[in-house]
């Protein structure tokens, strides 16, 4: 019965009419106001739109602002039950707080136009979320933009560090060859392929003993802690959506953040990928998870590219490198073939041995070298165990964490 008091009191304090004729500070046509109103619309053709695409045109009144910020913090004089929480003097101040960070920021800053028509809360418990202190969850922060005052984060270029041509990329025209002559410099490797006066050959390179003993026990304990399952192809970093194919019907795991683990924030696992990082010099916020792989007799993984042509378009980039790492020796078949090469180059499994080649062109690394399409070939005796990293051209890591891989 409280609550029922202070929300009527705290409803008369806003002095706003729900039953206003007027539905807040709207645009009537959502998907043309905008794009009018860049084209100076808003002046050309006053009458029209500065009626019709209100939000748009700034032209909202105070009245039109009230409405909807209550719209967006989800309370109403029709369903006081809708503020159930707002049953103590605290409480009821965190939402005076909301309405202010609305109308006087969201609704009167600039910065906010691209976002305060987007930015409402999206569940009855946003604010209760909010006292909890969960608003540095990337989920309520996204949900609940008014009482998180998190709005200007659902503008996916501010969430994710700008648009995909602000980026930093990792490799540019002619950083393939120089990365791999690097390589070859610093690290006993054994070349398969590399380009030659003769031969426009892609760089393939082996490194023996990358892997320790203690490292390897490590990412076989956390495959089996996050669980084997049927490989399956995937877009855009969403392992949880990856789509099984016939195509392989090897095993895999994961070590990596999407999967509730800590294993790349493990002190073994960051000295490997530190390692990693000293070879190639790409940032480890540009590697995929740790796909985890296991071949059991007559499992294979058939003729196939890693490069992935829609994650090119993506924020994270495509997979510029693919670095390989065999965690056992196996004692019969399951060797990698480069079957497109001249002769084919085939690979047989050796633990600790790394194996690394470019996905992408040096003379242009967003194309996909096709020259690097490989394949596991079937396992006959035995069981083969390996470790996949993925380097993307861009950050990978933040596009995933932020939920920017649209």
């Amino acid at each position: 019965m409280w609550s029922f008091y202070i929300a009527a009191a705290f409803f008369q304090l806003l002095s706003v009419s729900a039953s206003s004729s007027n539905a807040g500070c709207v645009d009537d046509n959502e998907h043309n106001c905008s794009y009018w109103s860049s084209n100076g619309e808003c002046d050309n053709n006053p009458r029209y739109m500065h009626t019709n695409c209100k939000r748009s045109c700034n032209t909202c009144t105070t009245e039109d602002v009230d409405i909807t910020v209550r719209q967006a913090v989800g309370i109403s004089d029709q369903d006081v039950s809708e503020v159930w929480w707002m049953n103590s003097s605290e409480k009821k101040d965190f939402l005076v707080d909301i309405i202010s960070y609305m109308k006087d920021e969201v609704w009167a800053v600039p910065e906010h136009t691209k976002t305060r028509g987007i930015c409402v809360n999206k569940d009855n418990m946003c604010t209760h979320w909010a006292m909890q202190g969960r608003c540095s969850e990337v989920d309520v922060k996204l949900k609940c933009g008014p009482s998180c005052g998190s709005c200007m984060y659902l503008d996916e270029n501010v969430r994710c560090g700008g648009t995909i041509e602000e980026l930093p990329n990792a490799l540019a025209a002619g950083s393939i060859d120089k990365m791999f002559k690097r390589i070859v410099r610093n690290y006993d490797v054994q070349i398969l392929s590399q380009p030659t006066q003769e031969q426009d050959n892609p760089w393939i390179v082996t490194i023996d003993d990358f892997v320790s003993d203690e490292e390897i026990k490590l990412i076989l304990e956390y495959g089996q802690k996050t669980g084997y399952e049927q490989a399956g192809e995937t877009h855009g970093g969403n392992h949880a959506a990856a789509t099984k194919t016939q195509k392989r019907t090897n095993e895999a795991s994961w070590c990596g953040y999407q999967f509730g683990d800590t294993c790349f924030d493990d002190p073994i696992i960051k000295g490997l990928l530190n390692r990693v990082h000293d070879v190639t010099n790409v940032p480890i916020q540009n590697y995929n998870e740790m796909q985890i792989v296991r071949y059991q007799p007559g499992q294979f993984h058939s003729f196939h590219g890693d490069y992935i042509v829609e994650d090119s378009y993506r924020r994270m980039g495509g997979r510029i490198l693919t670095f390989f790492m065999y965690l056992n020796d196996v004692e019969e078949g399951g060797e990698t073939e480069f079957s497109r090469l001249s002769p084919p180059i085939l690979v047989a499994p050796k633990k600790g041995k790394a194996l690394i080649w470019a996905n992408v062109l040096d003379s242009d690394p967003h194309k996909e070298d096709e020259r690097v399409w490989h394949q596991g070939l079937t396992l006959d005796k035995g069981e083969k165990h390996a470790a996949n990293l993925w380097i993307h051209m861009r950050d990978f890591r933040n596009p995933i964490e932020n939920k920017c891989t649209d």
